[in-house]
């Protein structure tokens, strides 16, 4: 059974014949939170290489026993999943900034939602056909990825 909130994760994603997973354990500091990815086994996964990656369903059981805190999804060209992270765009209130109300638009196409782990920013995923990693804008807070990333997955819904 997959506890909540990761139940909430997409179920074309959460599939069994989806290896693109990987655990990450978690290290909390006053500005930042470090996150280290780790297959279900706890060796250290690496995003350049595919033999590390898992399905979901054994990640949950690692995160479960303790191996680690999240999973993660590989983004890479080849299976085309985009995710749009904003930072700091939720405040103590839990508003959403302009900004981030301007990209939740993307739900109305299809795209899935959920918050950081920090519970302050967002993280959007949807389709696309691109390949590259996007120009980020790291002083408004906003990057995009497609490739050569694990990207870590709440199942903390927003919107």
């Amino acid at each position: 059974m997959i506890p909540p909130p990761f139940k909430n994760i997409p179920e074309q994603l959460r599939h069994p014949k989806v290896k693109r997973w990987c655990v990450f354990r978690c290290y909390w500091y006053p500005d930042r939170i470090n996150k280290v990815p780790f297959t279900p086994l706890g060796y250290n996964a690496g995003i350049d290489n595919p033999e590390t990656w898992s399905d979901f369903d054994s990640c949950i059981k690692a995160i479960e026993f303790g191996i680690g805190h999240l999973p993660g999804f590989a983004l890479t060209p080849d299976y085309n999943l985009a995710c749009i992270d904003l930072d700091r765009c939720i405040d103590d209130n839990g508003e959403l900034s302009e900004l981030a109300i301007k990209y939740m638009k993307l739900k109305e196409k299809g795209a899935y939602a959920e918050k950081s782990i920090s519970k302050k920013g967002i993280h959007i995923f949807g389709w696309n056909t691109g390949n590259k990693n996007a120009p980020t804008h790291p002083e408004v807070g906003v990057e995009l990825y497609t490739k050569k990333r694990f990207m870590a997955m709440t199942g903390d819904l927003i919107g």
